[in-house]
């Protein structure tokens, strides 16, 4: 029998999923994924707003964004801010995220974060990527 590699169907990736998920939970027991968005309004606008989950016992920030001319007033800092206390309510360890350098590198550093890792030219040649962490509670691993 030949093994065929192909596009997977929105089933079959659930299935991959759902399998790798298992795998996990055999090694570190459930692995919860808590989405937590929070949201800045002002009147009836959305001036931002920081799209994260919790895994296991982590904050994971997918996105933080201010609009450009509410920046510098401190509304992405309170929103950072708002998720790191959620989750740290929620048990969390640590808070980790991903910048690209034309974005937020400076403004993370400011709120705690430290680089630990850096992937050159992505997503394009000439540019970086940083992984940044920051520990919310003594028991997460320090460098």
């Amino acid at each position: 029998m030949s093994t065929v590699i192909r596009p997977a169907a929105p089933a079959e990736a659930h299935a991959i999923e759902s399998n790798l998920r298992a795998f996990n939970a055999s090694r570190i027991g459930p692995c919860a994924v808590q989405p937590l968005s929070l949201v800045a309004i002002e009147g009836s606008e959305i001036i931002g707003g920081v799209l994260t989950q919790i895994v296991v016992e982590w904050l994971q920030v997918d996105m933080l964004w201010v609009t450009e001319e509410r920046r510098g007033f401190g509304i992405g800092r309170a929103l950072l801010a708002a998720a790191e206390t959620e989750a740290q309510r929620r048990g969390c360890r640590g808070a980790f995220l991903d910048t690209f350098d034309w974005q937020a590198e400076p403004f993370y550093r400011k709120q705690g974060y430290d680089v630990f890792g850096r992937l050159e030219g992505c997503p394009s040649p000439g540019h970086v990527r940083t992984y940044m962490r920051k520990v919310l509670d003594e028991r997460a691993p320090r460098r």
